[in-house]
């Protein structure tokens, strides 16, 4: 019952991963059904049901939604693709047309938000000219 309990109110933690959570729903809802078979329809269903519902942005959710999936793997891949389409994440020119170069690499090293680099200058100078908070490990 407690399972049952816990199934029901299962919520996105903050910093946790979509494939961890996925993966909690899941472990969350064998123990909750522990009699039912693998691919159960109504179990499964269930399952998609609490981790859509779980998920921590209201526009992921309802992204995930429209997609209608039918079981929690399809839930999560439609997740997945959406989280990659944000408008926070960037992708830095063509790797097919273009040559990777170290002034594309220090461009995009410098607009992270944090950074963690090691001896050398071209860490160093990421880091510098992001801006923000870098962390150098102490055993460097």
């Amino acid at each position: 019952m407690q399972a049952h309990a816990e199934l029901a109110s299962i919520r996105q933690q903050p910093g946790e991963a979509t494939r961890d959570f996925a993966d909690r729903v899941r472990q969350t809802g064998r123990e909750a059904y522990p009699g039912a078979a693998a691919g159960d329809p109504a179990v499964e269903a269930t399952v998609v049901s609490r981790f859509v519902g779980g998920l921590r942005e209201e526009q992921l959710r309802v992204r995930v939604l429209t997609k209608d999936p039918a079981s929690l793997i399809e839930a999560m891949k439609a997740a997945n693709k959406q989280h990659l389409s944000a408008p926070d994440v960037h992708f830095l020119g063509d790797p097919r047309s273009e040559s990777p170069g170290v002034e594309r690499d220090l461009a995009l090293l410098a607009a992270c938000n944090h950074t963690i680099f090691d001896y050398g200058t071209y860490g160093f100078f990421a880091a510098f000219l992001a801006g923000q908070r870098a962390q150098l490990p102490c055993h460097i």
